[in-house]
């Protein structure tokens, strides 16, 4: 489904990430683990085109991502898509729920407003929350409430793989568990590929189907 080959990424004289390589079969869980400021963040925004590495490849279904332009590009983009660590990083405070889940719908080209309204109602039930959310704003919300719309959005173009960021370190216990619990459902439901990026390594390996480990921008032997 999805490989990162040989990706390297440099700040200035900082080495972000060191010849990584990684592959994501489909409908797997991969986990990535490491200290902060270790690269793992780096990685996904190169993985999700918000990052162009110095070299290297991320290949989705047998395309060099980084090669693709125009609209090309921008059509094998949206099936590769980020879960941010802070939901309210794509959340406008001046939208309601159901205008931020249209706006993916509408750059997609769908058109029709019933069609984008049937579509953000089913968007809500895939990630457990009401219909009646969509009338409301972010800061009505809780934080979990928050973080599954983030998943939501993600998730309204339909993509292939979802790369999450440190999807529930800002949530407590429980509502963190209910938060994993949606990405697996996912999973299940979808068939979706997942690559779940954390530090708590008790998390991840209780979720994932196979753990990387990255330490000063490279991953770890073993």
């Amino acid at each position: 489904m999805l490989v990162v080959d040989d990706v390297h990424v440099r700040f200035g004289d900082v080495v972000a990430v060191d010849g990584v390589s990684l592959d994501l079969a489909p409908g797997e869980i991969l986990g990535l683990v490491g200290d902060s400021g270790c690269g793992k963040t780096t990685l996904a925004r190169v993985i999700v085109g918000l990052e162009r590495p110095e070299r290297g490849r991320v290949i989705l279904n047998g395309e060099d991502l980084l090669q693709l332009r125009g609209a090309r590009r921008r059509s094998v983009r949206r099936r590769v898509q980020l879960v941010f660590q802070d939901p309210e990083s794509c959340l406008s405070p001046r939208l309601t729920i159901g205008q931020t889940l249209e706006e993916p719908l509408r750059v997609a080209g769908w058109r029709d407003r019933r069609e984008r309204v049937a579509r953000v109602e089913q968007l809500l039930e895939l990630v457990g929350l009401p219909s009646a959310l969509a009338a409301r704003r972010p800061r009505a919300l809780s934080g979990g409430q928050r973080q599954r719309i983030g998943i939501a959005r993600a998730l309204a173009s339909a993509p292939d793989v979802l790369v999450c960021d440190e999807p529930v370190s800002s949530l407590d216990a429980s509502v963190r568990a209910q938060v994993m619990n949606v990405l697996l459902d996912l999973r299940e439901e979808l068939g979706l590929s997942v690559l779940l990026i954390a530090h708590d390594h008790a998390l991840v390996h209780q979720a994932c189907d196979r753990v990387l480990a990255m330490r000063t921008g490279a991953l770890q032997p073993g």
